[in-house]
């Protein structure tokens, strides 16, 4: 077994994705939220046990709860958590909630997650290339049909971003990931995605984990590498 593999394999063994916690601070989101129609489901999401420096954590299997009821409060979980305590998050994610194709793009991704496989639900996310809300481009949109479509039947939507992308880089260096990874802003496609699902869903079943053990393993992975100073 070499070193990246035996490395990826214990951090999968020790990241149950259920558990994962992000940081995110309710008072930045109501700032920006309090005059918006969507004021009402984010203080829906916002916890009693908020910490006296105003931060508080959502778990991933938080963002899963509410997607077959409301989707709009689905997408706003999700975005909490992928956006975790960044400054720009709140007015970034009101911006894309505030555009006129939002409701029906939103229903439809989620339609699209829960019933088509990875790579056409990615496709889903894009009109002629470009991404179908402001700023839902494949880190954020695939945290979306994950979101709406894990945990469904057949193989399990995943999230990819830059972190996850810099893990797959370094495995392929090293042999353990067989395809040449895409980058996430760039070059991204719906079956170089499913490729990934796919690698990432027979790798779970070999540790007997869930596919989004695999993935939060990445992720960590992927930010100890772009912490590393060569």
């Amino acid at each position: 077994m070499s070193e990246s593999n035996s490395t990826l394999n214990t951090e999968i063994r020790s990241c149950p994705s259920k558990s994962q916690k992000i940081d995110w601070f309710p008072s930045r989101w109501t700032t920006v939220f309090e005059s918006s129609r969507f004021a009402d489901r984010l203080s829906q999401l916002i916890p009693s046990d908020v910490a006296e420096d105003g931060r508080a954590s959502i778990k991933r299997e938080q963002i899963y709860e509410k997607r077959d009821e409301d989707p709009t409060l689905t997408f706003l979980a999700t975005m909490i958590w992928g956006r975790g305590p960044d400054n720009r998050g709140p007015k970034l994610t009101l911006r894309m909630m505030n555009d006129d194709q939002f409701d029906d793009t939103i229903e439809e991704l989620a339609s699209g997650a829960k019933s088509s496989s990875p790579p056409v639900a990615f496709r889903t996310l894009f009109t002629k290339g470009r991404a179908r809300l402001p700023r839902l481009g494949v880190s954020f949109g695939t945290k979306v049909i994950h979101a709406f479509g894990y945990k469904e039947s057949g193989l399990q939507p995943l999230v990819y971003d830059v972190l996850v992308f810099k893990a797959l880089q370094f495995l392929n260096w090293k042999g353990e990931f067989p395809y040449e990874p895409q980058h996430p802003w760039r070059f991204m496609t719906g079956d170089s995605y499913g490729r990934y699902c796919d690698w990432a869903a027979q790798k779970a079943s070999g540790l007997d984990v869930e596919p989004a053990d695999v993935e939060c393993a990445l992720f960590n992975l992927g930010k100890t590498l772009s912490q590393r100073k060569d």
